[in-house]
């Protein structure tokens, strides 16, 4: 808005969650095929791309997902690869999307890291990386703040946690 004045575009969202499961358990429902079954965040369901077809499993290096996304009349993936792969940390990268979703944000990476908490329980966290599209940041920034936010939660529970991937 003003000449010369831009606020950074990059942005970086974490969010924690603990989850009743194992570490191992977590690794395993990580590197199991993706579902998008379970209900979306109500912020979602206002007219946003929704994920349909998914497909992608594993955590080897190269290992790849894709979340094909539908909004109306512009169907698009997201395609993410296995950059990074240690026991506890996983890094996503995007190495294409033509989703809908580009008209507000890049997506860059997500890393995903877990550990144990000593009660039957593993501290997750997901860290979701893009680029901010749309101004002015004042009004833009938070909300895709909010929106990623929510979508780290989402993955968390559909992605990391057991029991949400058996369907209990």
């Amino acid at each position: 808005v003003v000449p010369k004045f831009e606020v950074p575009r990059a942005e970086s969202v974490s969010v924690t969650r603990d989850v009743a499961a194992s570490p191992e358990a977590v690794r395993d429902a990580l590197g199991s095929g993706m579902r998008s079954d379970l209900e979306l965040p109500r912020f979602f369901r206002l007219g946003f791309p929704k994920p349909g077809h998914v497909s992608g499993q594993g955590l080897a290096l190269g290992d790849r997902r894709t979340i094909e996304f539908t909004h109306g009349h512009h169907p698009g993936a997201l395609v993410l690869e296995v950059t990074k792969a240690e026991p506890n940390e996983i890094e996503f990268v995007a190495v294409s999307d033509n989703s809908y979703i580009t008209h507000w944000l890049s997506w860059r990476s997500a890393v995903v890291t877990w550990q144990g908490t000593g009660d039957g329980h593993t501290r997750v966290t997901w860290t979701l990386s893009y680029r901010r599209r749309l101004d002015p940041a004042i009004y833009f920034k938070p909300l895709e703040r909010y929106g990623v936010s929510l979508a780290a939660e989402y993955l968390i529970e559909t992605l990391a946690t057991p029991r949400a991937r058996a369907g209990s």
